[in-house]
């Protein structure tokens, strides 16, 4: 699954449910969970709703995809270390806030923060296959799984 946290939006956004997208609203904002196969769906949708001087971005299961609404249309990075000076600098001039990190912004966010910091989302990150939980509720790999 794909995570966004999507901020600025009509409720069009509901919309998306038909489709497959899990969403739910949070205040004037919206937690939006997507399967792979539903990317080019969600661009376009971010890319028709989104505000001029916005950005969007979602988390996928090897990085970050970022997605603003520049005067000159849609820019889209694609991170898989959390690391670009670049977009670093565009959040901030955009946001009008100083981030130590592109992480750190990210896991300020506590619907991000439970994505990254979970077990489950590691796992997948690394390709490896969760097969079980032990009696104390805690995820396990088998050995091979890590070669």
């Amino acid at each position: 699954m794909y995570y966004s946290f999507v901020m600025g939006v009509d409720k069009s956004i509901n919309e998306l449910e038909k489709e497959g997208f899990e969403i739910e609203k949070l205040g004037s904002s919206y937690s939006v969970s997507f399967p792979e196969e539903k990317v080019s769906m969600w661009e376009e949708f971010i890319a028709t709703h989104l505000g001029k001087d916005c950005w969007n971005e979602y988390l996928t299961r090897h990085g970050v995809v970022f997605l603003f609404q520049l005067a000159d249309g849609i820019k889209r990075y694609e991170l898989e270390d959390y690391e670009s000076d670049e977009v670093l600098r565009l959040c901030e001039k955009l946001s009008q806030c100083k981030f130590e990190s592109i992480k750190s912004m990210l896991l300020d966010n506590n619907f991000y923060k439970e994505i990254i910091e979970s077990e489950e989302f590691g796992m997948e990150d690394f390709g490896l296959e969760i097969f079980g939980i032990d009696e104390d509720g805690v995820e396990y790999v088998e050995e091979d799984s890590w070669e």
